[in-house]
């Protein structure tokens, strides 16, 4: 009865670091996706910038566009499914 009673107590008094632990977890999940999904919008909108740049002829512009496009093109088979 000693042993269960110290691991009921132990329970008892790290249950709520347990909860406090996995709510940090979360919210810290939550704002890695967050900065993840601005992160990426951003880059999508220069992105976007150049590829218009390109088609205009801006001098320079291609070849930005050239390297960026490799990261952004959407896999054809891809798209079908979506």
């Amino acid at each position: 009865m000693a042993e269960l009673k110290k691991d009921l107590d132990a329970y008892v008094q790290l249950k709520p670091f347990d909860t406090l632990a996995k709510q940090l977890s979360d919210e810290f999940g939550d704002t890695v996706m967050m900065a993840g999904s601005e992160a990426y919008t951003t880059s999508l909108a220069y992105y976007n910038a150049v590829k218009m740049a390109a088609r205009m002829n801006v001098p320079g512009a291609k070849a930005i566009y050239e390297e960026l496009r490799k990261r952004f093109e959407r896999d054809p088979a891809e798209s079908k499914n979506q």
